[in-house]
């Protein structure tokens, strides 16, 4: 019997996309989900560090943890000081970046692209746009289900909660225009970092959970040239809420389901009552597989190339 592949999953991670990751089981493979953030953390507080000395601590970790794994498949974050630490490894190793953002958040990484490709690692995006003109592999958009959210009493008709990342005057906008048509809609913005005075911070992600699925119908909206999917239309499927986006993308996703969910600039404003009255329609388990961290990463561990430069 083969020996399952141990994937260290090495990176800056969210707090959701460590959940899913650790979550992942399979009969082929285990994951390894280190941090090293959390690692230098145990012997030093890195938030009172100053930030070169930080960044220079935190790329001499990176390094440990990859030639540590150097025996396993390694997974890497999307993060210009973790590519850095691959790269100075003289060493080939089974590794791929997976790009969790799309471009246009990474600029910092588009200038190391070169030298990865050239070092035979891949790259995977689940950004359409990025793989088609970067030559990156493409994977799908993908989760894990944590929890019974789905039992979640229904407070409000429709809910956001989420980062501004300049779609503040959209989101109040279609609010109002919601509640204008009779319907509770809440909009709640947070703010990424822990910084006084900046607004509501991140909530953890089960917290999340429980909130945004107190709304019958979750609201995506989509950044402007943004080519990939949202993590938010696989929280709707998979805790059975309904969805409203204005990503016409949807609609070639599998799971899509005009019952299910309603596509701002496409779905006439007429029928949004009558949406909103139709039952949740179960995408089903086989329909939701490809899009499991499972699947995900039995991809990028098959398909990925490496070839000697």
């Amino acid at each position: 019997m083969t020996e399952p592949v141990t994937i260290a999953c090495i990176g800056f991670w969210s707090e959701y996309d460590h959940a899913f990751l650790e979550h992942a089981q399979s009969a082929h493979f285990r994951t390894v989900v280190v941090n090293p953030f959390q690692q230098l953390g145990k012997t030093t507080n890195p938030k009172y560090l100053p930030k070169p000395l930080r960044t220079a601590l935190l790329k001499r970790v990176a390094t440990k943890l990859i030639q540590q794994h150097a025996n396993n498949y390694i997974l890497l974050q999307d993060e210009r000081l973790l590519i850095d630490a691959l790269l100075n490894i003289d060493q080939k190793l089974s590794a791929s970046i997976l790009m969790r953002n799309s471009l246009i958040e990474s600029e910092k990484v588009r200038d190391r692209i070169p030298a990865i490709k050239q070092r035979g690692y891949s790259i995977w995006s689940f950004d359409a746009e990025d793989c088609q003109r970067h030559g990156f592999h493409k994977y799908d958009q993908f989760i894990s289900k944590i929890g019974t959210y789905e039992n979640t009493p229904i407070k409000i008709d429709f809910g956001f909660i989420g980062k501004n990342k300049g779609r503040k005057e959209q989101l109040e906008s279609l609010r109002q225009k919601l509640q204008d048509m009779g319907f509770r809609c809440e909009i709640d913005l947070r703010v990424g970092a822990r910084k006084k005075g900046t607004g509501k911070v991140d909530l953890p992600y089960a917290e999340y959970l429980q909130e945004i699925c107190k709304a019958r119908c979750m609201i995506d909206i989509v950044q402007e040239q943004q080519a990939g999917i949202t993590l938010r239309p696989l929280e709707a499927a998979i805790y059975q809420r309904k969805l409203m986006t204005n990503s016409i993308r949807v609609k070639d996703l599998s799971f899509y389901n005009k019952n299910n969910i309603f596509v701002i600039g496409h779905d006439s404003w007429d029928r949004l009552q009558g949406f909103m009255e139709m039952s949740f329609v179960e995408p089903g388990e086989e329909t939701l597989s490809p899009y499991m961290t499972e699947a995900m990463l039995s991809k990028v561990v098959q398909e990925s190339e490496f070839e000697e430069v």
